[in-house]
């Protein structure tokens, strides 16, 4: 026999269910440059407003470097609700490294068999601590569009500022 207030949970349960999930593009960019490297993303919300965040680093690997604007993408919009982020970049180690390799890692708790942490395991570890409730799916974007173009703008602007 169902009560009351066995009704009220299903009906909770499917409301949450149909809630829209929401869909971001961001378009990537790292660059190493002679003194500093620099990154930017161009952000698209479901509302299709459109932000524009750089900044400098430190960090000359290139790889690495890479996973610097995904980690201040994912902090800059928090993780308390699900949504679903397309990333697109030039990248092939950030396509590959999300869309593949991510999940095999982890697994292993990004450690090589050798028992040592594998190559940027920390910046592994943060993007999978900030990707919560989100959906990430990256694509490779080779054409040049707005986006990428405003994105390598920001960086090489990032560059030869003092």
């Amino acid at each position: 026999m169902t009560d009351a207030s066995d009704f009220q949970f299903h009906r909770e349960r499917k409301k949450e269910k149909t809630e829209k999930i929401e869909e971001i593009q961001v378009w990537l960019k790292g660059v190493i440059g002679e003194n500093k490297s620099t990154w930017a993303f161009v952000y698209i919300d479901g509302k299709k407003d459109i932000t524009f965040v750089s900044g400098e680093s430190d960090i000359v690997n290139k790889e690495r470097l890479q996973l610097v604007p995904v980690i201040e993408f994912l902090e800059w919009i928090g993780n308390e609700r699900k949504r679903t982020i397309t990333f697109y970049t030039e990248s092939n180690y950030l396509v590959n490294v999300l869309n593949e390799w991510i999940d095999k890692w982890r697994k292993t708790q990004f450690k090589l068999p050798d028992g040592t942490d594998r190559p940027n395991a920390d910046f592994l570890r943060k993007i999978e601590s900030l990707r919560l409730y989100n959906t990430i799916i990256m694509k490779h974007q080779f054409a040049k569009n707005e986006f990428t173009e405003k994105v390598d703008d920001l960086c090489y602007t990032e560059l030869t500022r003092s």
